[in-house]
């Protein structure tokens, strides 16, 4: 009897037992609860602040590409165009060196072109107007008819030479003469002197040049209508001058000057004379 009713029961609980674990079966998954598939804040931001940091990974077979983050990708350089670079570097400095032998060439030019007149010989040429003051001696001939001592006249044109040789930049040694175009009183003879002595430049290398120019000077006018009246052919004197000369080119400069002879021997006269002209000089 017992076992009957066991087995009654079992028939009995069997279709509800199945039924239960079928439905255990289809029964989906439950959803996971927001708390637990939240992560932290500090996780949050922590993975926020590791991808901007980031940095993209290169790769090792070519140049990275350029992104948002990081716009300038690293670039290589080429063998092209280093050897573009080799060559305008070295056709800078062909350049450069160019331009130094050229200002190089241009100083010594400039020193060939210097404008003093060392080791240099000269001729000069030029005309001028002399004035005459000149005190006659107590035997000498008068003035005029009249018996004066003093003698005040206005000479003819003379042309002045010289040949002068440069022995420093700023020392000439000179040797010239001065010819009168016409006959003078008292003597109606043209005038004739000879003359050596220096020329002193005091700015030699300038264009201008200005100097001072100290002579002896040999007088061979002839006596002519003195002749016989205690009046010699030759006189003996001194002649300074001031002047200016304009070197355009190494070789040919114009000058001007003020001069004065003095006298001594037939009277005590002073010529003072403003001349002009040029002067041509080699090498």
């Amino acid at each position: 009897m017992r076992w009957t009713c066991t087995i009654c029961l079992a028939l009995l609980l069997a279709p509800a037992l199945a039924s239960a674990q079928a439905d255990g079966e289809q029964a989906p998954p439950e959803a996971t609860s927001p708390e637990a598939t939240t992560p932290d804040d500090g996780a949050s931001e922590g993975t926020a602040d590791g991808a901007d940091d980031a940095v993209p990974a290169q790769d090792s077979d070519g140049p990275r590409e350029a992104t948002q983050d990081d716009p300038m990708p690293a670039r290589g350089t080429s063998s092209v165009e280093v050897n573009e670079q080799e060559q305008r570097l070295r056709r800078e400095q062909e350049a450069m060196l160019d331009e130094t032998a050229e200002g190089t060439q241009q100083a010594t030019e400039n020193a060939d072109e210097s404008l003093d007149h060392e080791f240099q010989l000269g001729i000069r040429g030029g005309v001028g107007v002399p004035f005459l003051f000149a005190l006659r001696y107590n035997n000498g001939p008068p003035c005029d008819d009249t018996g004066e001592q003093f003698c005040l006249n206005v000479g003819s044109a003379l042309v002045t030479f010289d040949l002068s040789f440069g022995l420093s930049t700023d020392i000439e040694v000179v040797v010239g003469g001065r010819i009168g175009a016409v006959g003078v009183e008292p003597t109606n003879s043209s005038n004739i002197q000879l003359l050596l002595g220096l020329r002193a430049y005091i700015s030699p290398e300038s264009i201008a040049k200005v100097y001072l120019s100290p002579n002896l000077v040999l007088d061979l006018t002839e006596a002519g209508a003195l002749a016989g009246m205690n009046w010699g052919d030759v006189d003996f004197g001194v002649r300074g001058a001031f002047g200016v000369q304009i070197d355009m080119v190494r070789f040919v400069g114009l000058y001007v000057e003020l001069g004065v002879n003095i006298l001594f021997l037939r009277s005590f006269g002073i010529a003072p004379d403003l001349q002009g002209g040029f002067q041509v000089r080699f090498p």
